[in-house]
């Protein structure tokens, strides 16, 4: 199943990227995605996010953010009557009716957290050069979205390394960058963080460099830490209050460097929108973390990088069961690492980006 789908979305992704101008006229003749009564189209900027609740504070705040548009993709639990001014809403009737047009949306297994990708492939349909992955508890704060970089080139930092040192040399921990050397994200290898560290020779001031095509800003109060983390750490009798440095500089990982990062608070280019497939048949603690090795692997194939940003949101999370994060986050504890060697030595034997995705989907699963 998970490469049946996978397969589906790279096709799909690729076909947009290529094949959609921008008001989606494409689609006019047959099946088209574009409904009459969704919002006017305001850019090429698109926020694309999932829920189960009515509108959250932090989703109203995003549906005034008048440069972008807003798609809310809807689940069996999310309420008949959601609406919500500016926000392009996808109920699972609208989604049945947008599967005449998109296989993948049959594929999807229903109340999983991979139906977001149905938001994806809806923006890019209607022109989208820019995606922001966020969820429903998120909000942009310090200059929110207008802290990434959109322009072509920039200066900046950057973290290398030689790329034939050890995986635990070539790890970046974005926690540690900004501040926090006591914590990990959710995803980082834990074989190897006790003995992980980052010295001055890792960066580089570049005068000049091209801009990342996935950049995720941290965030602070309740930032993306894994279960192990929050059990030993966390009150919970209090709501979380965690802080990062937020002058530190953003910073541009290099060729064979590797982090992982989530989806919530994450831009995407689209020259990485054909990474954005989430795995069906994990876990929804896992989906996202195994999306970010994946993703690294195939843009690098391409020239093109990851990049972390200062905190610009703020997450106060809603409501987990700390022991359940545990059990949906086993296979993140143990087989981060050994998913790092594995896609650091992997090499495509095909001549295209689409069929090098679809091969490392293959011997992925």
């Amino acid at each position: 199943m998970v490469l049946s789908v996978i397969a589906f979305v790279v096709i799909n992704l690729f076909a947009f990227k290529f094949n959609i101008s921008y008001n989606g006229e494409d689609f006019k003749e047959s099946g088209s995605l574009i409904n009459s009564k969704m919002p006017t189209i305001v850019s090429n900027r698109w926020i694309v996010l999932t829920t189960v609740n009515q509108p959250t504070k932090d989703v109203k705040y995003l549906a005034t953010l008048s440069k972008w548009n807003v798609v809310v993709v809807a689940d069996l639990k999310t309420p008949k009557n959601w609406t919500l001014d500016r926000v392009h809403f996808l109920s699972v009737e609208t989604q049945k009716s947008m599967s005449e047009t998109l296989n993948l949306v049959r594929k999807l297994p229903y109340k999983s957290y991979t139906r977001k990708m149905i938001g994806y492939l809806y923006a890019i349909a209607h022109g989208a050069e820019w995606i922001y992955d966020t969820d429903d508890d998120n909000r942009p704060i310090f200059g929110g979205l207008d802290t990434f970089d959109f322009a072509d080139e920039l200066s900046g930092v950057r973290f290398e390394r030689n790329h034939s040192d050890p995986i635990i040399n070539r790890l970046f921990n974005p926690y540690l960058f900004y501040g926090r050397p006591d914590m990990w994200p959710r995803g980082f290898p834990l074989e190897y963080f006790s003995q992980h560290n980052h010295t001055d020779a890792n960066f580089r001031l570049c005068e000049v460099q091209k801009r990342a095509a996935v950049q995720q800003g941290l965030v602070d109060m309740d930032p993306d830490v894994d279960a192990i983390f929050r059990l030993l750490h966390a009150n919970p009798t209090k709501v979380s209050s965690e802080h990062f440095n937020r002058h530190a500089p953003s910073i541009i990982l290099g060729q064979k460097m590797y982090s992982p990062w989530n989806s919530q608070n994450t831009l995407f280019h689209r020259n990485a929108f054909f990474t954005m497939f989430l795995p069906t048949t994990v876990s929804f603690r896992t989906t996202d973390i195994w999306r970010s090795y994946f993703s690294q692997k195939l843009l690098h194939l391409i020239d093109e990088y990851v990049a972390f940003y200062p905190v610009n949101a703020v997450q106060i999370r809603n409501a987990h069961n700390y022991l359940k994060d545990f059990e949906d986050e086993q296979e993140v504890y143990l087989k981060s690492g050994e998913l790092l060697k594995f896609l650091d030595e992997w090499k495509c034997s095909q001549n295209s980006t689409a069929n090098c995705a679809i091969e490392l989907a293959e011997q992925f699963g």
